[in-house]
């Protein structure tokens, strides 16, 4: 018997060998490392330079960071144009956005070509839904 599984496992042996050279490189190698490895800082990777488009759009955010900056109460009110390319609710999110990470609650108000912001207001809150007294009233000409 005993003869029988020293062969059994030399020809194991030999198999895991001709498996291992079949397989070669693809397999994932697992070593024990040193833990000082995983504290070093590795090299900086490079980061890719902004495109000409997100460099427009970091350049708009910090006006409008300006611009929040600069509203201190409900008097100050500014003008937002849109440029030839702008949308009006991409700008209009935008100014939302900053608004809120600057922790200021703004109104903003089609205008023109544009936008009006100022600090919201009671008077400047929008009430949504009909206003009273604008609903039709039944003719009583048409009674099915």
């Amino acid at each position: 018997m005993r003869s029988f599984l020293t062969q059994y496992n030399f020809a194991a042996q030999k198999a895991r060998a001709a498996f291992n050279a079949r397989i070669g490189d693809s397999m994932v190698t697992i070593t024990a490392a040193d833990p000082a490895l995983y504290q070093q800082k590795s090299r900086g990777q490079r980061t890719k330079p902004l495109s000409p488009r997100a460099q427009e759009r970091e350049q708009q955010k910090r006006q409008f960071r300006k611009l929040m900056g600069r509203l201190q109460g409900p008097e100050d009110v500014f003008q937002v144009k849109l440029g030839s390319g702008d949308k009006a609710v991409t700008v209009r999110q935008r100014l939302m956005k900053v608004a809120a990470e600057e922790g200021k609650e703004v109104a903003v108000r089609t205008h023109g070509k544009g936008f009006l912001v100022g600090i919201m207001t009671p008077e400047r809150r929008s009430r949504p839904g009909r206003r009273p007294g604008s609903g039709r009233k039944p003719s009583q000409g048409s009674q099915s």
